[in-house]
């Protein structure tokens, strides 16, 4: 979605830290409940929190497909809501 708004391949990779550094810590290296002002709960707008939860759940503790589907289809849920806000985004953007 990024590239949409760029002019360039450089502002890009500019963007490219902004968007992946956030993401790292909100998917639990640092608990959720140690990130000041209640920052912890932009996690649940992440899509990596809900696929590096059930990872941790399958390598900590034996989770089986059962234990992971309720995050498997809360990831497809977020992933198809950024598939529609990108074609939208590409629609507005071929128009100009």
């Amino acid at each position: 979605m990024i590239s949409i708004y760029a002019d360039s391949e450089f502002q890009v990779a500019q963007f490219i830290p902004v968007m992946i550094i956030p993401q790292l810590f909100f998917t639990g290296i640092i608990p959720l409940d140690l990130i000041p002002y209640n920052l912890g709960k932009l996690s649940y707008i992440m899509p990596i929190y809900y696929a590096a939860t059930p990872l941790k759940g399958i390598m900590v503790k034996g989770d089986g497909f059962i234990d992971i589907f309720p995050w498997l289809v809360a990831l497809i849920v977020l992933i198809t809501i950024v598939f529609f806000i990108n074609s939208l985004s590409l629609k507005k953007y071929r128009r100009l």
